[in-house]
């Protein structure tokens, strides 16, 4: 991906403080997105890197997904996962749980639920294929979720 006057790539681990100064010589706002990168974390290197992003970016937006145990041990199983060294270890069943850490959860949803925007500008098969996952899979809205913080201002030393 090519950096942009709105979207500058940074290498290295979101565990390592060094690339907070980075970011924080850019003006604001900020949104940081942790696609697929938490869930492999131990839950002591997820706290540390929410807290990080809490404590040094006050009121920027955090999105990333969160999995249950049923998901993270259906993905360890498969077989392409097997073969790997890699493992999801860390499971949040509940993401407002998350909010000790200095954030604010705006938004949980499972693929099923859709935001009403995104929804109404779905063609009609997807919008009642949606539907009717989100009936299915009801009892199931914690396995996986896409979620949207907020940064608490004056949640850390920042």
């Amino acid at each position: 991906m090519t950096d942009t006057d709105r979207r500058r790539m940074l290498a290295g681990s979101v565990l390592d403080p060094a690339w907070v100064e980075a970011v924080r010589a850019t003006a604001g706002p900020y949104l940081f997105v942790a696609d697929a990168v938490l869930l492999y974390l131990e839950p002591d290197q997820v706290e540390q890197a929410i807290t990080l992003i809490a404590a040094n970016f006050p009121g920027s937006l955090l999105a990333f997904d969160t999995g249950g145990h049923v998901m993270a041990e259906s993905v360890n199983r498969n077989d392409v996962m097997r073969d790997m060294q890699v493992r999801m270890t860390w499971v949040c069943e509940d993401p407002a749980a998350l909010e000790h850490l200095g954030m604010r959860l705006l938004d949980s949803r499972i693929f099923a639920q859709p935001q009403p925007v995104l929804r109404a500008r779905m063609p009609l098969r997807f919008r009642a294929l949606s539907l009717l996952m989100g009936v299915l899979f009801r009892r199931r809205v914690r396995a996986y979720r896409l979620n949207l913080f907020r940064a608490q201002v004056g949640s850390g030393d920042g």
